[in-house]
């Protein structure tokens, strides 16, 4: 009788220590950095304001970005490569060589913070997907999907701002 017994507690054992050591390699997974090249729909508010856009951003090569909402400026693009500057609507395009973004308003802060997050060792991170940077006189949170780095949310709160990221493709339809 002692001898079953003995194997029992054996194999349950080693089904013990094999179901912990396969659940053991996703707790201590690392959390991915975030993914700073990628197209996705952005609901962008400040204080009181609220803007719905298309942005398509590439570290280190620049940005652009549409207006979807509101509707008045729905189409206004803005393309910033780090040298040039386009802001295009309805037809008309104004271009300026050498510009920098002013450091205020909802776009250039999300670009800004969007930059200075794509130097290497810019961020800390608290392990669970939080990361936090500073550029350009303020300090910003990125929020990004622990598996996969995809952006889900850049905040600002010293100047009440928030981003919150959709990829393009749940919102493609919108952005038409």
């Amino acid at each position: 009788m002692r001898k079953p017994a003995r194997l029992l507690v054996i194999l349950f054992c080693l089904v013990c220590m094999a179901v912990l050591a396969g659940c053991s390699p996703s707790l201590t997974r690392p959390v991915v950095n975030p993914v700073l090249t990628f197209e996705a729909k952005a609901d962008v508010s400040m204080g009181k304001s609220r803007y719905v856009c298309r942005l398509q951003y590439s570290a280190g090569q620049g940005a652009q970005l549409t207006l979807l909402e509101p509707q008045e400026l729905k189409g206004m693009t803005w393309a910033w490569d780090h040298k040039i500057l386009s802001v295009s609507y309805e037809g008309l395009t104004v271009s300026q060589d050498n510009m920098l973004l002013p450091q205020t308003g909802m776009i250039p802060m999300m670009l800004s913070s969007l930059d200075a997050a794509s130097v290497e060792g810019a961020l800390t991170t608290s392990g669970d997907g939080l990361f936090f940077g500073s550029g350009d006189g303020h300090n910003f949170t990125l929020t990004a999907d622990r598996r996969t780095g995809r952006i889900k949310q850049l905040a600002v709160p010293e100047e009440d701002m928030l981003v919150l990221f959709e990829p393009i493709a749940d919102s493609s339809e919108e952005s038409k």
